[in-house]
């Protein structure tokens, strides 16, 4: 048998134990995690925060926004009798 063979086979069996030289596996997302950069992290916060911020300002600069109704020029009837039939078509 090879020497991986015999190692797998001892490791299978219980015999032998794995030595320091092997790796444990390692998921790829925790990979990603430990390799992330700290400064872009912070970057993409900083970011982030920002666009909340100006939702939130939008949002109320929206709500405080004054909207005058021109009241006079709305008519409150809601049936206009029309007396001339040739006027009113």
């Amino acid at each position: 048998m090879t020497e991986s063979r015999l190692v797998a086979w001892g490791l299978h069996k219980g015999l032998a134990k794995p030595n320091k030289l092997m790796k444990p596996f390692e998921s790829t997302y925790a990979l990603l995690v430990r390799s992330e950069e700290k400064g872009r992290t912070r970057l993409e916060t900083l970011v982030y925060a920002l666009f909340i911020l100006s939702a939130i300002f939008s949002i109320w600069q929206f709500a405080h926004q004054t909207n005058t109704l021109p009241l006079r020029s709305i008519n409150t009837s809601s049936a206009v009798v029309c007396e001339a039939p040739a006027v009113c078509g």
